[in-house]
């Protein structure tokens, strides 16, 4: 399957480094360090704190609600057990 998948995620990659079909891409346009002086570096920070807080909340309500399932008694708990 990997030997499958890697090449055809690189050669989707491509057009990205090379839109223009030249030396004109990406790479040599210097827009990569441009989105990472200015842009990458806040979004990865944001996505981080987002991937943290995200794992954070749901950890607290699932253990939350676990707890409550399993500690009570309630009509019905029977049934679904």
């Amino acid at each position: 399957m990997k030997r499958v998948v890697v090449p055809i995620a690189l050669f989707l990659f491509l057009p990205f480094l090379f839109p223009s079909g030249g030396s004109t891409g990406v790479l040599a346009s210097g827009t990569l360090s441009h989105l990472w002086n200015y842009v990458l570096r806040g979004s990865i920070v944001s996505t981080l704190i987002l991937i943290i807080g995200v794992g954070v909340g749901g950890f607290i309500l699932g253990v939350g609600n676990a707890w409550i399932i399993a500690s009570y008694d309630f009509p019905g708990k029977r049934v679904l057990e």
